[in-house]
């Protein structure tokens, strides 16, 4: 917003207006018909559906069915990056120098590029 890019806040409201469906906590549970059913996302209160193929993934890898919107489950992965920014940090192993995506108040062991290959290898 400060560079002059617009903003727009979306609205949760959607044109789905049934009940909510309850998730099985197991997959064995669930039925094809969910592939039917309009499903709410529990953070952010948006409607989502799973599609066949989704469904089938989902019973071989053995997983449940994600009570979060595709949306909400990326925002969260993209959490659990680094930040793009670099610190100066000294290796663990030998003290030198180093940059790393890793602050030096994170509790992360931290090789310089000899080290590690070092340890690896």
């Amino acid at each position: 917003m400060k560079l002059g890019a617009k903003w727009k806040i979306e609205k949760i409201e959607g044109s789905y207006h049934g009940e909510d469906y309850k998730i099985p906590e197991d997959i064995r549970e669930v039925g094809d018909d969910i592939c039917n059913k309009v499903l709410k996302c529990r953070t952010t209160g948006r409607h989502y559906k799973i599609i066949p193929q989704e469904l089938k993934f989902y019973r071989k890898m053995k997983l449940p069915i994600p009570l979060n919107c595709p949306d909400e489950r990326h925002y969260q992965r993209l959490s659990l990056h680094n930040p793009f920014k670099l610190w100066v940090r000294k290796c663990d192993k030998c003290g030198k120098k180093i940059q790393s995506s890793y602050s030096s108040d994170r509790a992360k062991i931290v090789y310089c590029e000899k080290c590690y290959l070092q340890d690896v290898y």
